[in-house]
């Protein structure tokens, strides 16, 4: 049986685990998408999970061996329960304390939400179920077996209308009925049924989230949101937004997520059907464009023209191909509207928000939006909320083709928090841009997720002009993009600091080149988690601080780049696989000839009571090396501290196979013992423990 082997690995290694029952959690689920149903392979090839249980065995012998080298024991590379006890919040994820305590269950998860991603690139409905089973849903994924199927599709989308104004507590009067009755009626009838059917599961979607969101308090914390006041502490006033805060404790996630779930299901199926069914311009000539005004945001049917689609509010918003524009609003659902729908059948598209806009293009503001694009090189451009962006909600934003663009300057392109948001691009050359917290990010009780499919992109957390400078350096951003958890750090401030979600970015294919200031490329700040996964192609990664694989103030980091002769640059520090304060993050590189450009606290450097890991596993590798305080060491800095000499600070650098170089910036960074197959040790006292290790 594929996979049974890598079962009784885990079931050993959470046998022993001191958060056996959170570990299961995390790591049993992950197994859902590193194995997937399949036939047999050959006899004489290794099925892919015998092939994971491979990787995985040759990694923990590698740690167990480094681990020996430094003088630290194998099962000390993560925390327990008793060395987070400082920091305690009601909104941290039950499986952040599994994962950090172990870093081979941690990547086993990482892994399986990035094999879980890649495979649902062109399903929302499976890739929401990855983000909900990643933020906790409670609820079981079950099949559509309550679908319903109109006797009368004609009746059924009135009745639909009927509801929505039930839901914004207006009447619904006979001129109504009319009006509606006279736009569905230019349907076809299998359009109209597979309508009916979709507007039936949003509008079930949006009584949900209405009693969830009630039941937690909106009204009170409505003026916060509406002005877009999502801290809790309100800095320039000095005053705390207690309704707010309350409302965020109140807030029901299982709900929030359920809701979501059913508007993403409905809305995938319709969107099947509309390709299936509506592609061809003999069957788009029988459908007759409409207009319908509802109180939860307009139902537009266009044809496939060159439309333009001015800024409002939209429920559902069909165009059957064109080169369209679309204003703000589109695939956006706000407060008071719940959910929201754009589908575009294809053309060169162009979707455009100016900032204070509402939520678009796949964006859910205590709602669920979402907008599905076929094909066409499109132009996706918002300053915040858009893109794959949740707050109190869902976002989802799928473009199946084309070479496309995207722009946002925060808050976009696969960002969460209290929700589930993801952009999916299956294919094309895409360019995605953005300053800050974009590109796969997650907030407190979020998980946020950019996942494409093929194409050689370009990923920029833009650093070439300064717009939110960094408490490390103010000549650069502080990114917080492509892969990043974030939480709120509050013991200087108000105190009430907050654990942060998961942020993800899986890139399937493709030459990529990856850019951004600091804590960019797989970050986790104060209890969030950040992971970057890279399939394949020969890829650049270049940041200026905290890039590719760092964490800091008990955060978790998970970088891996599975094949490609890959280039990896930081400018400054803390760089390839860097832990500080309580934080463990792992950087891996499988396979391919790489370069690495190593800075001060780089390539397997714990610092602070921090793990940091850095395994290349195969390839003929080049290290040019510009601070001696790199390449597998622990740094305390917090001697004197007896709080700090409690808890191990590790580093560890291992590359495993291939003739590699290395050469340092200047002489005094040289460490006699730093060759191809050798061992170094740099361990200053006995709370640090360091080695470096190339294997052969």
């Amino acid at each position: 049986m594929a996979g049974r082997n890598e079962i009784r690995t885990l079931c050993r290694r959470i046998k022993d685990s001191p958060l056996r029952h959170a570990a299961s959690a995390a790591a049993f689920s992950a197994l859902c998408f590193l194995f997937p149903l399949q036939s047999a392979p050959a006899a004489e090839e290794p099925s892919p999970a015998e092939r994971y249980e491979r990787t995985l065995e040759q990694i923990r012998s590698l740690l167990r061996e480094a681990c020996g080298k430094a003088g630290v024991p194998f099962e000390r590379l993560g925390y327990t329960s008793k060395d987070l006890s400082v920091q305690r919040d009601e909104f941290r994820l039950e499986t952040f304390d599994a994962l950090i305590s172990d870093p081979m269950i941690f990547k086993i998860t990482c892994d399986s939400w990035g094999a879980g991603l890649r495979n649902s690139v062109r399903d929302p409905v499976s890739a929401f179920d990855a983000l909900a089973r990643a933020n906790e849903a409670g609820f079981f994924n079950l099949g559509a077996s309550d679908e319903p199927n109109p006797a009368d599709p004609l009746s059924f989308c009135i009745e639909q209308d009927r509801r929505m104004h039930g839901i914004a507590g207006r009447d619904f009067s006979p001129e109504m009925e009319g009006t509606a009755r006279e736009a569905f009626s230019g349907l076809p009838s299998d359009f109209r049924a597979a309508l009916g059917r979709c507007l039936e599961a949003m509008v079930r979607s949006a009584v949900i989230m209405k009693a969830a969101l009630s039941a937690a308090g909106i009204e009170k914390a409505e003026p916060f949101i509406y002005r877009r006041e999502t801290d809790w502490y309100d800095e320039k006033e000095g005053t705390f937004r207690q309704p707010l805060y309350e409302f965020c404790r109140a807030l029901d996630m299982n709900s929030v997520l359920f809701a979501g779930r059913t508007a993403v299901r409905g809305a995938t199926k319709f969107y099947a059907f509309l390709k299936e069914k509506y592609s061809s311009p003999e069957a788009q000539a029988q459908v007759r464009p409409f207009r319908l005004e509802t109180p939860l945001g307009r139902i537009v049917v266009a044809g496939p023209g060159k439309d333009a689609h001015e800024k409002g509010r939209y429920f559902l918003l069909v165009d059957l191909g064109g080169d369209d524009s679309y204003g703000s609003g589109a695939g956006g659902a706000d407060f008071g509207q719940y959910a929201s729908l754009c589908a575009d059948l294809g053309g060169a598209d162009a979707y455009a928000a100016a900032k204070d806009d509402p939520p678009s293009f796949g964006a859910g503001v205590c709602g669920i939006g979402m907008l599905f694009d076929v094909s066409g090189n499109d132009a996706y451009e918002a300053h915040s909320e858009a893109q794959g962006h949740a707050y109190y909600g869902t976002g989802i934003l799928m473009d199946e083709a084309g070479d496309d663009r995207y722009t946002v300057t925060s808050g976009g392109q696969g960002f969460a928090g209290f929700g589930a948001a993801a952009l999916l691009d299956a294919s094309g050359n895409d360019v995605y841009t953005c300053f800050h917290l974009s590109q796969g990010a997650g907030a407190t009780r979020g998980v946020g997720a950019l996942v494409d499919g093929s194409g050689n992109d370009v990923y920029a957390a833009r650093d070439d002009e300064i717009v939110l400078p960094s408490a490390q350096s103010a000549q650069h951003n502080s990114s917080l993009s492509q892969g990043c958890g974030v939480g709120r750090r509050a013991d200087m401030a108000d105190g009430h600091s907050v654990s942060g979600g998961i942020g993800i970015l899986v890139d399937a294919s493709g030459d990529d080149k990856y850019s951004g200031g600091v804590m960019a490329q797989a970050h986790g700040y104060w209890y969030g988690t950040g992971v970057l996964i890279d399939y394949e192609g020969n890829d650049e990664y270049k940041a200026a601080w905290y890039g590719q694989s760092t964490s800091a103030h008990f955060g978790l980091s998970y970088m891996r780049d599975a094949k490609g002769d890959d280039k990896y640059v930081s400018l400054i520090s803390q760089n390839l696989g860097n832990g500080r304060d309580f934080s463990v993050s792992v950087f891996e590189d499988d396979e391919g000839n790489d370069s690495y450009t190593v800075v001060d606290r780089g390539a397997g450097c714990g610092n602070v009571n921090g793990v940091g890991l850095f395994l290349d596993l195969a390839g003929d590798d080049a290290y040019e090396i510009r601070s001696r305080e790199s390449m597998g060491i622990a740094i305390l800095e917090a001697a004197q501290s007896f709080f700090r000499r409690e808890t191990p600070t590790i580093g560890l650098f291992v590359d495993a196979a291939g003739k590699d170089s290395y050469t340092c910036s200047k002489a005094e960074f040289a460490l006699p013992d730093m060759t191809n197959g050798s061992a170094w040790v740099r361990t200053k006292n006995r709370y640090e423990f360091s080695a470096g290790w190339d294997r052969e």
